[in-house]
């Protein structure tokens, strides 16, 4: 009779929450070891998910053990100093062209940051860049302005200026696991002509488009009145690395 109660028993059916209302009870409740907060969708019984995961299989189970288990991960497992003092990433995001995924954050307040770029593919994991740029990350994309079949990652730098002037801090994949710098020239002639920074980066078809307010003398920082500037940069390659050309300037009245 016992055994028959027991298989008719309903078994739990365990959902991961996503929710901010649950993000933050699982903050609250166990912030050192957990992974996730999972749920019964019987009786809304939860329960935290310790890093060195339990299967599905056991919890569904054994839920005493699971539970316990976890317990006695909270009472071991603590971060170390170097964690504990990392700062949070004011900058986060991951983009994945042709195989190829990478992971740019940036952390850091004030006038400079530090920029960390990760890649990986098939094959495995790219050694990293890392690097301190002067401003804020704003933006990344990823694009093939080449059409070599070996994606780009264009990250946007603006410095906290008034001007908030642009900059990229660019990569193609080589090789299939190594990442090399982009580089791209100052403005210069005509091209810099009116310019006061206030930049926007964004890759448009084959090409990577920097846009801009013109300046006249007069206007203030707030009131550009000589229209947008537009220049088009082709990736090509250079002696020593890739290089982002201008080949087309346009420019609208305002």
């Amino acid at each position: 009779m016992a055994s028959k109660e027991i298989q008719s028993r309903p078994r739990p059916r365990w959902t991961q929450t996503h929710n901010s209302q649950e993000r933050d009870e699982l903050t609250n409740r166990c912030p050192l070891f957990v992974s996730g907060l999972w749920t019964d969708d019987r009786n809304g019984a939860s329960f935290c998910q310790p890093i060195i995961r339990v299967s599905a299989k056991l919890s569904h189970r054994i839920k005493g053990f699971t539970l316990a288990l976890a317990a006695s991960f909270s009472a071991s497992v603590t971060p170390s100093s170097a964690e504990a003092a990392a700062p949070a990433a004011a900058y986060r995001q991951i983009l994945t062209l042709q195989g190829v995924t990478f992971t740019v954050q940036a952390t850091g307040e004030g006038s400079q940051q530090e920029l960390t770029i990760t890649a990986r593919n098939g094959r495995g994991l790219f050694k990293p860049i890392r690097q301190t740029v002067d401003g804020r990350v704003v933006r990344a994309e990823v694009a093939d302005l080449n059409s070599n079949g070996k994606p780009e990652i264009y990250v946007l730098i603006q410095s906290t200026g008034s001007g908030s002037y642009g900059q990229l801090a660019a990569y193609s994949v080589i090789n299939s696991n190594q990442l090399s710098p982009i580089y791209m020239p100052e403005l210069s002639g005509s091209s810099a002509e009116g310019y006061q920074g206030h930049d926007d980066f964004r890759v448009v078809e084959a090409c990577m488009v920097r846009t801009f307010p013109v300046y006249k003398s007069g206007d203030s920082n707030a009131n550009a009145t000589g229209g947008k500037r537009q220049i088009c940069y082709k990736l090509e390659n250079g002696e020593a690395s890739w290089i982002l050309r201008p080949t087309k300037v346009s420019q609208a009245l305002q």
